[in-house]
């Protein structure tokens, strides 16, 4: 059996497709429920504006940047090994925002909504 993505979900991924195609100012929950295929009384039971839909977005990418450093723990003996975790670490993150492209725009919407300022 085929299990359809829930509306949250969707609404997740239309944001941060919108984001990394159009940036923070162009968003809106219109063209989010537009693009998620999501109904706009749908998407406003699950989020009640933009706002909380960015924060949401943006507590997940820390939350899968978190858990990658968890499971890639330090372990350092030597200066090497230090050096060694520190180029390891700085292109992890290059290689997770260049996947994760709307990361940069969810940073920049930081200033535009106090309301996402506790999450950086």
């Amino acid at each position: 059996m085929v299990r359809k993505t829930s509306a949250r979900i969707r609404i997740l991924e239309a944001t941060e497709r919108i984001l990394e195609r159009d940036g923070v100012l162009a968003l809106t929950t219109n063209r989010v429920a537009d693009e998620s295929g999501v109904n706009i009384s749908s998407l406003y039971r699950h989020f009640s504006n933009k706002v909380e839909i960015l924060a949401e977005l943006f507590s997940s990418m820390e939350s899968e940047r978190v858990e990658f450093f968890q499971r890639n723990p330090l372990q350092i003996g030597s200066e090497e090994e230090w050096d060694a975790w520190l180029s390891f670490a700085f292109s992890s993150m290059e290689d997770f925002r260049k996947a994760r492209p709307a990361l940069r725009e969810l940073r920049a919407a930081v200033p535009i909504y106090p309301e996402l300022r506790a999450l950086d």
